[in-house]
């Protein structure tokens, strides 16, 4: 059974890291939460590439400009606003939730 990842921070350079562990071990290691900032159309793509069912911006601009563009697949649900990155991380399936956001409070 692959563990089940939640990945904050998606699109910055730990997160693009965290992604390709994530494809060597797509056997043992599924992405079914990701967060960012503002980085819609990166998001998208993680999304896309992954079939995330969670995704979340916390920029509540950039989350009203992504819902309106259906940049993201139908399968993901997209959260936005500054309770996000909360919501994201506690995802009760989720058995690893990686933490790679800088200057969050």
């Amino acid at each position: 059974m692959r563990k089940k990842v939640v990945l904050l921070g998606a699109t910055g350079s730990i997160g693009s890291n965290t992604l390709r562990v994530l494809r060597q071990h797509s056997d043992r290691l599924e992405l079914i939460g990701v967060a960012a900032a503002r980085s819609s159309d990166a998001l998208a793509a993680i999304c896309h590439e992954f079939k995330v069912p969670h995704a979340g911006l916390s920029d509540p601009q950039a989350y009203v400009d992504a819902k309106s563009s259906g940049m993201f697949p139908s399968v993901t649900q997209l959260i936005g606003g500054n309770d996000a990155l909360s919501e994201i991380a506690t995802l009760p399936q989720a058995d690893i939730v990686l933490v790679a956001v800088v200057g969050s409070c």
